[in-house]
């Protein structure tokens, strides 16, 4: 069996907003979100220390509507913003770059594009310790919390709002992994 895994385009051409006019933000973006993505673990863990920072969430939350009134109910006392699904991978692509902090709380995934696509913007990340985020990232380059422990996301949370520069290092070495293994035009020449 030979493995060949994701790729995707590095695209470092994508600008920030100006930040004059943006609030900063901790972001969570799933195409489709339910109960296996993890934001429920995401909204308790930002409640149980009480974080007044805005959290943006990118994502079709009707594909399960129990699920989505439960996450609903969970950001009543939040600063939370539902943006829907983005089609326009530029515009999405904007907001993660954007974005202080992403959080992928996902308890299943096989390799996911949008971990591979969060590291290329150089956003830092906090994601769940599941075997598909550890084979592709490591400690060094990603924050791992504990899959489904709200207590230990909630200290993550807290951990990397307080170094951001220890944050922004993991970041940099994220997008140096990305940039030597896992792009196209690497990938292309094994299935070549």
């Amino acid at each position: 069996i030979q493995y060949i895994p994701n790729g995707i385009n590095c695209n470092s051409q994508i600008s920030r907003f100006d930040h004059a006019d943006k609030e900063k933000y901790i972001l969570f973006s799933a195409g489709r979100i339910y109960h296996l993505k993890g934001l429920h673990i995401l909204l308790a863990a930002v409640n149980k220390i009480n974080l007044k920072r805005q959290i943006l969430i990118i994502g079709d939350l009707d594909q399960a509507p129990a699920y989505r009134d439960e996450c609903k109910n969970s950001a009543k006392n939040l600063n939370v913003k539902f943006g829907g699904l983005i089609k326009n991978k530029e515009q999405l692509m904007k907001i993660i770059k954007n974005a202080d902090l992403f959080i992928f709380p996902s308890f299943a995934e096989a390799m996911s594009m949008m971990l591979l696509e969060v590291a290329s913007m150089r956003t830092p990340i906090i994601a769940s310790n599941i075997p598909s985020n550890l084979s592709v990232f490591k400690h060094d380059e990603i924050l791992f919390f504990e899959s489904g422990n709200i207590d230990d996301l909630s200290k993550k949370i807290e951990y990397a709002l307080e170094n951001k520069e220890i944050m922004i290092n993991k970041a940099s070495k994220a997008f140096t992994k990305l940039s030597n293994n896992y792009t196209w035009d690497r990938i292309a020449k094994q299935y070549k």
